[in-house]
């Protein structure tokens, strides 16, 4: 474990930046560092083993208070719809705005009552479900725009926190102490200096921009050593360390390692 976690350091960027997140996916761990100190650390939940949170580096660009949820179309089709097809008052009752694909602009909805929702209504129509208690997002969402479309949240189930294996989430990272992690951006990446998530809260969606990108890394690691001199070690919830052993194994010799490691 600790030689492929030396691996994936050396694949890392070589500057994290400055200032930078790093969530540790099977740790269920966020860290805000500044250079070698780690001034905030946080439990996340990260994406379950059918829907592994993506491995990456990044930027955060924005946070949105208040988030609407834009419901992706496999939940939309696999969890939300069948819902509605057995209570006809689900989406009314969970604050679903009905919009159809393909319309901009369109801000009214339709009629939960038009849709034939057996007709595979989640290619037709996407969910939209308003900011409040019954929004998965919770009140603020941490925006760093990206081909997986991922992104850091609150979120409404708070007692997920609890468990020790958090891997629970469709791919998105659920942190512990969203309004922590929001107030320091807002005090050091925005100009909203002064501010703090309180006063953004309410239902109203509002974007407010960082004034700098800040780095965040999406990392992988099921062995690091901590203060002191102690090695942790956590469980390859992904299964993905064999690989890379393997990986080490059969590129020892050849001078074309990096690459193949990278590829793999």
């Amino acid at each position: 474990q600790i030689r492929v976690a030396l691996e994936r350091w050396r694949l890392l960027p070589r500057a994290l930046g400055q200032t930078h997140l790093l969530v540790n996916v099977p740790q269920y761990q966020l860290y805000l560092n500044e250079g070698r100190t780690t001034v905030m650390s946080m439990r996340v939940a990260v994406g379950r083993q059918d829907f592994e949170t993506p491995l990456f580096s990044d930027a955060m660009r924005y946070m949105e208070f208040n988030p609407y949820w834009n419901v992706p179309i496999s939940i939309a089709q696999a969890e939300v719809i069948p819902k509605q097809i057995q209570n006809s008052a689900y989406l009314a009752k969970k604050g679903f705005t009905v919009l159809p694909r393909g319309v901009e602009g369109w801000d009214d909805g339709v009629g939960h009552e038009s849709v034939d929702w057996n007709a595979d209504a989640a290619r037709s129509y996407r969910l939209r479900q308003d900011p409040g208690p019954a929004n998965p997002l919770g009140t603020v969402k941490f925006m760093f725009p990206n081909e997986y479309a991922v992104y850091l949240h609150d979120t409404n189930s708070r007692g997920v926190f609890d468990r020790s294996a958090r891997a629970v989430s469709h791919g998105c990272v659920r942190v512990q102490e969203p309004a922590l992690l929001a107030n320091y951006i807002l005090e050091r990446f925005t100009d909203r200096v002064g501010k703090t998530a309180a006063d953004f809260s309410g239902t109203t969606p509002k974007v407010v921009r960082l004034n700098r990108p800040l780095p965040i890394h999406l990392v992988y690691f099921t062995a690091w050593g901590e203060e002191g001199g102690k090695v942790a070690f956590v469980r390859d919830i992904y299964a993905k360390d064999r690989a890379i052993r393997q990986a080490l194994r059969d590129t020892a010799a050849s001078p074309d390692a990096d690459a193949t490691l990278a590829a793999k």
